[in-house]
């Protein structure tokens, strides 16, 4: 079974195409098959930090259906490790409708691969958090500045109530209720899901994403502030995936073109890649693939396009 693994960020500059491109190719580096796809739509970049640059097919091709299988588009980069390319700068790929993610997920579904490590854009626009929920595994990279960590805090808010919404449906009018309030804790979100007769699984448990600082110093105050304020929303432990030092080789390794667990092994920011991808690893193996992902109902349902 193919695992999502959904890697999100509060806002951009916080490196996590850098960390997807380092844990994909850690990762494969174990044995692990892995695809890393770029969903960043309207500002893909996951190709670059690889040095791909030719013609051929991708994200865009996919969605616009040139191709009718996104394995199509998989490019094999290294051993064990392939890249679904994003999509080109339009306003049709920038702005995906439902039938087009639904029809994107089912085939992230049919990726020939253990592990498919899906790059989203930054910030909490609906795309990014229905893709970033629609993960078995989810993470969230931040760097330890205050801007960053309110607006990690607001992701991992926004995905929980996001996800709440998602149970409930559309023509029900406790779900405009849901979209429109601030909660300020989980419990009020969860009692106004319980009154709807919707389910919502195991949340928010199942809803706590993992943690993945980057440009770190020498301590964990920032993942311990954060830690704070998701408890007190969430009402369950933010866990930690892994800390990456501050390291002068990662953004060498960048211009490049190469992730830095290849160019510079030995360097402090590919031992703690490294670290991090043995932990995911270990997270896959106790995950429930079986888990089916959900996106948000479309307002206005119609038949979904074919596979």
């Amino acid at each position: 079974m193919t695992t999502i693994v959904t890697v999100a960020s509060g806002k951009g500059g916080v490196g996590k195409s850098v960390a997807v491109a380092n844990l994909g190719l850690a990762l494969a580096a174990l044995g692990r098959k892995v695809v890393l796809a770029d969903l960043d739509v309207g500002g893909s970049n996951l190709s670059t930090l690889f040095g791909v640059f030719e013609e051929g097919p991708d994200l865009g091709a996919f969605l616009s259906r040139e191709i009718e299988c996104l394995e199509d588009a998989a490019r094999p980069i290294w051993k064990n490790l392939s890249l679904v390319v994003g999509a080109g700068e339009t306003l049709a790929t920038a702005n995906p409708n439902w039938g087009m993610k639904q029809r994107l997920l089912r085939h992230l579904l049919k990726l020939d691969a253990e592990i498919v490590l899906v790059d989203l854009g930054a910030g909490t626009g609906p795309h990014a958090l229905d893709f970033f929920n629609a993960g078995h595994l989810r993470i969230v990279v931040t760097v330890p500045e205050p801007t960053a960590s309110v607006d990690a805090y607001r992701l991992i808010k926004l995905a929980a109530v996001r996800e709440a919404v998602v149970r409930v449906h559309s023509r029900n009018p406790v779900r405009r209720s849901i979209e429109r309030r601030d909660f300020s804790a989980a419990g009020d979100l969860w009692t106004l899901l319980d009154s709807t007769g919707a389910s919502r699984s195991d949340a928010p448990a199942a809803s706590t994403p993992w943690l993945l600082s980057n440009r770190t110093g020498g301590t964990d105050a920032h993942f311990q502030r954060l830690h704070s304020v998701a408890k007190r929303f969430l009402g369950c432990e933010l866990r930690s995936l892994g800390r990456i030092p501050e390291d002068p080789w990662v953004p060498d390794s960048v211009r490049r073109y190469l992730p830095v667990v290849e160019y510079r092994p030995s360097a402090p920011a590919s031992r703690a890649y490294r670290t991090a991808a043995g932990r995911l690893a270990a997270l896959v193996d106790r995950a429930d693939p079986g888990r089916e992902p959900l996106l948000s109902s479309d307002p206005t349902p119609r038949a979904t396009p074919g596979a």
